[in-house]
């Protein structure tokens, strides 16, 4: 069993993500996150060992700024990240930095992280994929485009993240660069 904290601005989609993937549908109304929600499924991952079954339980975490004082206590046992924007907001894309430095700051240890750039259905894009690739490769993460309205590339996302927190469980390391606190 897994906790996986989804950060990002407020209306990048996390929710919509999470919730595509642990109940299969697409919310067309925005709600706005308030504190924090959590989602869980049990996914099939490939390893070394072969097929494994892991839980991974997403805590959603309230992008909107007056929550961050009590975002802070949600990260505790986090053992992975995922950090996400809008591929058609630019401002979102230059809030990662911030989201990352504060996922670092409280979890206190290194963990597998994620970068997502979601709405992958819209156009036009505001920041392009490879510089969002090139940004996720300089801190060593991966880098997935989705979509929680299509659901493209949503349950590789949650697969990816799987694979890589049960890597660094068994091993102590996952196959993503070091740097700042995160792998």
């Amino acid at each position: 069993m897994y906790k996986v904290c989804i950060v990002g601005d407020a209306g990048v989609g996390k929710t919509s993500v999470v919730v595509r993937w642990s109940q299969g549908w697409f919310r067309h109304a925005y709600i706005s996150t308030v504190g924090v929600q959590h989602y869980s499924r049990t996914i099939d991952v490939e390893s070394k060992e072969g097929t494994v079954s892991v839980k991974l339980i997403i805590w959603d975490l309230a992008g909107d700024d007056s929550f961050k004082e009590i975002r802070a206590n949600f990260y505790d046992g986090a053992m992975g990240l995922v950090a996400m924007f809008d591929l058609t907001r630019a401002d979102t894309f230059r809030s990662l930095p911030r989201w990352i430095q504060e996922a670092v700051k409280f979890i206190r240890r290194r963990v597998p992280f994620i970068v997502v750039g979601n709405k992958a259905d819209l156009q036009p894009f505001a920041i392009d994929q490879s510089l969002a690739e090139r940004y996720a490769s300089g801190i060593g993460s991966p880098f997935i485009a989705t979509s929680a309205k299509t659901g493209s590339n949503v349950a590789d996302l949650f697969e990816q993240v799987g694979k890589l927190i049960h890597e660094k469980s068994r091993t102590g390391t996952a196959r993503t660069g070091r740097r700042k606190g995160i792998e």
